[in-house]
Formats: C-alpha cells, sequence, structure tokens
C-alpha cells in the first residue's frame, strides 16, 4: 500500500485543517502559489476525467468496509457507484489499483457529493493530502490504462452461445421494386455465433438474406440476459449457410445510445479477465 499521508491522529484519521490554512492553500491554486502540492495540483486539475471502471474499497471511520466501484477518476478525485448513502464532508479511506501490473493507492477522501441510485448511491469523493508524486504517478497509470482499454475494447470479442435470441427490424427489407420499405417492428428469431460480437459490430444469421452495402438503416434490438441492446446498423456481407439453410449476416454498428454502449462495454469487460 503506499504511505498514507501525513498529519494523521492517533486513531489514523487528518486532524481538522484550519480554516485560514484553507484559504491560504485555496489562493495558492488560484494564483499559482509557490507551494509543491497545491500548485502542482492546480496543473493536474486541469486534466479531463478518465471513464474507468474500477474496483474500490472505501473504509469508514466507524471500521466499516465497502467494495464498491469507480466510475470515473482523476487526480482530484473520483466517482463510485453501488455505495452506502454517506454525508457529505464524511470523510473516508480510499483504496484500489489501476494499471497491469496493478499498482496499489491509498487516499484519504471526502465526501462531495451523495446521489440516490436505485437502492444504492454514487458517491462524488475528493482527495485529500495527496502528495504531488502521488498525483503524477496516478495521472500517468490512468492515461496508460484508459489508452489500453480504449484500444482493447475496439477490437476485443466475445462469446456468445447456446441461446436463441429475439431481433427487431425496422426498416425490415425491400420490396419487389427495390424500394425500400417500412414495417412495423416485427420479431424473428435469431441466433448469435460464438466470439461474434465486438465493439465494431457482430455476425448474425437471418432467415432472409440481406444486400451487402443496403442503405437500409438496419435497426437491431438484441436481448442479452435481463439487458437490451439497440444499434443502428448497417449491411456488409451477407452469404448462405447451406449447413443452417439461412443467410449469415455481417453488420456494422453505426449508431448505438449510451446505455447500449455501456452495457456492450460491460459485455466486453467480462471477456477480457
Amino acid at each position: 500500500m503506499v504511505k498514507r499521508p501525513s498529519r494523521m491522529n492517533c486513531a489514523g484519521w487528518p486532524n481538522p485543517v484550519p480554516c485560514a490554512k484553507i484559504r491560504a492553500q485555496s489562493n495558492d491554486v488560484q494564483h499559482g502559489g509557490a507551494g509543491t502540492m497545491t500548485s502542482g495540483f492546480a496543473t493536474l486539475r486541469r486534466h479531463p476525467r478518465f471513464p474507468i471502471d474500477l474496483e474500490t474499497r472505501i473504509s469508514l471511520p466507524s471500521g466499516e468496509e465497502v467494495d464498491c466501484h469507480a466510475t470515473n477518476i482523476s487526480v482530484g478525485g473520483m466517482q463510485v457507484a453501488q455505495a452506502p448513502k454517506l454525508g457529505a464532508g464524511q470523510l473516508l479511506r480510499v483504496e484500489f489499483s489501476v494499471g497491469r501490473p496493478a499498482e496499489q493507492f491509498d487516499f484519504m477522501g471526502e465526501v462531495r457529493s451523495c446521489l440516490s441510485d436505485a437502492e444504492t448511491f454514487r458517491v462524488g469523493i475528493k482527495f485529500i493530502e495527496v502528495e504531488e508524486a502521488e498525483h503524477q504517478r496516478l495521472y500517468q497509470l490512468l492515461q496508460r490504462e484508459f489508452e489500453r482499454r480504449e484500444a482493447r475494447r475496439h477490437t476485443m470479442r466475445t462469446r456468445v452461445e447456446g441461446r436463441s435470441e429475439s431481433y427487431f427490424l425496422n426498416p425490415i427489407g425491400k420490396g419487389n421494386n427495390g424500394n425500400t420499405w417500412i414495417a412495423p417492428e416485427s420479431e424473428g428469431a435469431l441466433m448469435l455465433f460464438g466470439r461474434d460480437i465486438s465493439r465494431k459490430g457482430m455476425r448474425l444469421v437471418s432467415d432472409v438474406p440481406f444486400d451487402p452495402g443496403d442503405p437500409l438503416d438496419l435497426r437491431l434490438k438484441f436481448r442479452l440476459g435481463d439487458q437490451s441492446l439497440a444499434a443502428s446498423s448497417v449491411v456488409r456481407w451477407c452469404q448462405q449457410d447451406d449447413r443452417l439453410r439461412r443467410f449469415e449476416i455481417g453488420v456494422e454498428f453505426i449508431d448505438m445510445d449510451t446505455e447500449s454502449e455501456r452495457f456492450l462495454d460491460t459485455l466486453l469487460s467480462y471477456a477480457e479477465r
């Protein structure tokens, strides 16, 4: 574990910082003061948050430990999901690891916000008493981890097998005159191949053929377990499968809503483990 911050009392928690000192530190940050920790933080805090999921453990002064996960993080703090209800200003300890091989971090934090999220809460935490060297180390690791995951999710494929799912096509095909015709959403059978879903698209089997490059706005809604994935797609290739007596189709995802993107990223992250 990383060495804990200084200025701790006998219970292992920070002593209160006098208001005058807080104002002085605030002025250092705003006006580029000489303090190494505050001036360094003023530089680093301009970097955006990284939307990285990290397993996180928070420890409360009561001794209670809660396992949750960060949904985004910066050198100045993080937002964690699946957390208990916490009051603004409450102090806690935050432990997490970043990178491969994993490097551990152990920071003191202060609760800045707590929003209801179904049966749990989404908590915003500000890191306190962190040295500039730790800020630099955390930023470099977060940047590398974000780039690694971004590259991974665009090429990663995962296995979905042994299921007969349902799908909806709207528009569903072409009329006899070659023009696109729009039909109400109609349900059909969909089979998924193993290792067929990636961030860019997927393979599927259909009872009806589609033309490669067909200028259809193919709208597919996949039911995977209790989750749904909806994506505007375009057919890239289509070939007949004599064994299945159906048509194998390759589709490319063109547009996807936020919930579907989050679900697909989660699906691919499980395959990565």
